[in-house]
């Protein structure tokens, strides 16, 4: 069965040339091409997370819009504003997974807001509340090295997903053949259509708001010399100086 797998996804249009390049370099090792085919990446509360690479049990474009289909089912059947609020960080590929996401999620007929740069997982639950999302889709990988990416679940209270939902949503990823069965419309077409916006300045705003007003020692950000800061954060309109956080 594994053997099979692998050979349509050798002939398949994988887009991705690094997938291709990848297949070619393992066609005669049957203990690799069984260890990225024989399982598939298992969708739990936190998500799919794994190693980046061609296969059913590894990162890449085509496992994502399989589980994307699989959260897109799910937010179908919740009524609500029928929209999902998607963010990534500084992993490899976390653009384009996010993108092809989005592009999942619109050509379901389901309204995105994406980030249109690097925003941590808080950035993400605030967006998803936000905007009042049914869901949010964070493309990370947390403390895991750096081969690997991952996609984490959130419901509409912008926390991790449910195991209620998360076993709805793998269900209906089992359903969801990987290279043909999730609904793909470009990323270009759904911006067009008004399905994919960017978060706004708005929400943004918003999120620091949200956060200045929780300091713990606000006298200490105020008299802080950000512009001379070492390592400032931008999302948090702080600084780690020794200045702010002594």
């Amino acid at each position: 069965m594994y053997l099979d797998e692998y050979k349509r996804w050798l002939s398949a249009n994988l887009i991705d040339f690094d997938l291709h390049a990848e297949l070619a370099s393992i066609e005669n090792d049957d203990e690799a091409i069984k260890e990225r085919f024989a399982v598939a990446l298992k969708f739990g509360t936190a998500g799919l997370r794994g190693t980046l690479g061609a296969g059913t049990n590894r990162m890449n474009i085509w496992v994502v819009r399989q589980a994307t289909q699989g959260v897109a089912d799910w937010v179908k059947t919740q009524g609500g504003t029928q929209t999902v609020a998607i963010s990534y960080d500084s992993r490899l590929k976390g653009w384009t997974f996010a993108k092809d996401a989005a592009a999942v999620l619109a050509a379901n007929g389901i309204h995105v807001r994406l980030y249109d740069e690097l925003m941590p997982v808080p950035a993400l639950s605030f967006a998803t509340r936000y905007y009042h999302c049914n869901a949010g889709i964070m493309i990370t990988a947390s403390h895991n090295p750096a081969k690997y990416n991952g996609f984490k679940a959130y419901g509409p209270d912008g926390c991790q997903m449910t195991d209620d939902a998360a076993a709805i949503v793998y269900d209906q990823i089992q359903k969801t053949d990987v290279l043909t069965g999730a609904k793909y419309i470009t990323f270009a077409e759904g911006v067009e259509k008004g399905l994919i916006q960017f978060v706004g300045d708005d929400c943004k705003e918003a999120l620091y708001q949200a956060i200045e007003s929780r300091q713990v020692r606000p006298k200490s950000l105020q008299d802080c010399r950000f512009e001379t800061c070492v390592f400032p954060i931008k999302w948090y309109r702080s600084c780690a100086c020794n200045t702010c956080v002594t």
